[in-house]
């Protein structure tokens, strides 16, 4: 009954989240229980997906939701703050240390803010269009673009120090260089 959903498996919807959720909070055990979270949010809303043009947008959207409230229930700040990771409030960065032999890649998107690693991976990891990391994180368009340039900078402050205060990498190369060591 599960298996396809608009002729889109869900077993590689699955698949995607979990590669998402495992370098978004960097933890194993952690990303499945995201993942579970994610799921159980989109069965609870089974009959509306019919009605929906594209499952995966929707099941980023809720892994999206899930994260915010997760991290907001990590920092014991409640309601008000999910509603402002929501709404594309406060960034917070990942806390304490990261598994060894962490690739050096991986630790950097760590170190960033929520709204930058999640926008970065959405478009870069999983290709996803400006148009539609903005229907994931509920922001306008603009929002997403500022995130993006901004989280390309502090990447690249993260991967080669504060050093560099006047570099700023474009596009095409933050891909390439990305993509050249993209974590699987």
């Amino acid at each position: 009954m599960f298996a396809q959903i608009d002729h889109q498996p869900l077993g590689d919807e699955i698949a995607t989240l979990r590669r998402y959720a495992r370098v978004l909070t960097a933890q194993p055990a952690k990303a499945d229980a995201l993942v579970a979270e994610c799921l159980a949010r989109a069965l609870k809303r089974l009959p509306s997906w019919r009605r929906l043009k594209d499952v995966r947008l929707f099941l980023f959207t809720m892994m999206h939701e899930a994260y915010a409230e997760s991290a907001n229930r990590q920092a014991g700040n409640g309601d008000d703050a999910s509603k402002q990771a929501q709404a594309g409030g406060a960034p917070r960065r990942r806390q304490g240390p990261l598994p060894r032999g962490t690739h050096p890649l991986h630790a950097a998107l760590q170190r960033l803010p929520d709204a930058h690693r999640e926008t970065l991976l959405l478009l870069s990891l999983e290709g996803m269009t400006y148009h539609q990391v903005s229907d994931v994180m509920n922001v306008p368009i603009a929002t997403v673009m500022s995130r993006l340039c901004h989280g390309r900078r502090l990447l690249w402050h993260e991967m080669h120090g504060a050093g560099n205060d006047g570099i700023c990498v474009s596009g095409g190369e933050f891909y390439r260089r990305f993509n050249a060591n993209r974590i699987n």
